[in-house]
């Protein structure tokens, strides 16, 4: 078998640590869909032992097919958005928030959970890439829309870090008395994330 042959094999039996061991993210990215290529880099990212040199390989894979398949990929402000989210995994916080400003960008009405995991780029080692107040800003925004607990418990962390005892207070209090269910629907591609639970639950 040839090696597109070869790499489309071990996809199609989920082999995925011996297509991340053989074989670079431009052979992989070539010889996959964009669809599949996204649905390999979902499965290194979320590997059932979380392995972070798996998790590494998947952003290299991800920045490969935005490469690979620009038309696709600017299709959608998702893809942005689950690069954002694996860069978060792996605390490359330069690059997540990077990810979110141009996935934020490019929705045109963004999600509850873009804005506050946007909004949650203002918490990393160093200078904030977005300031604190503009950070509350968008959770606000997003809370207009429903009391997600997510959104809710970060307005209180992003207080607690500007010396605001009384707001942290305030939203402290909101979030226990609030649905710690009820969080922000996930910004992933859906039909990712709709694999992988049905994955999950065979």
């Amino acid at each position: 078998m040839n090696q597109r042959n070869d790499i489309i094999f071990l996809f199609e039996n989920k082999l995925i640590d011996k297509i991340a061991r053989s074989f670079s993210p431009s052979e992989i990215v070539k010889s996959l869909s964009f669809l599949n290529g996204l649905r390999f880099a979902y499965w290194l990212l979320y590997n059932d032992k979380w392995e972070e040199k798996l998790q590494e390989f998947a952003i290299k894979l991800l920045y490969e097919i935005r490469e690979v398949y620009p038309e696709e990929w600017n299709s959608s402000w998702e893809y942005d958005a689950l690069l954002g989210g694996a860069c978060n995994i792996t605390c490359k916080y330069d690059e997540r928030y990077e990810a979110y400003k141009r996935a934020f960008n490019k929705a045109a009405n963004p999600p509850p959970g873009l804005l506050i995991e946007f909004a949650r780029c203002c918490i990393c080692p160093g200078s904030p890439s977005i300031s604190y107040d503009q950070a509350i800003e968008l959770i606000l925004k997003a809370l207009k829309q429903a009391p997600y607990a997510d959104g809710i418990g970060l307005l209180s962390h992003i207080y607690s870090l500007k010396n605001d005892n009384m707001n942290e207070e305030y939203w402290s209090n909101i979030l226990k008395e609030s649905n710690q269910q009820l969080v922000s629907p996930s910004i992933e591609p859906k039909f990712l994330v709709e694999e992988y639970l049905r994955d999950l639950n065979k």
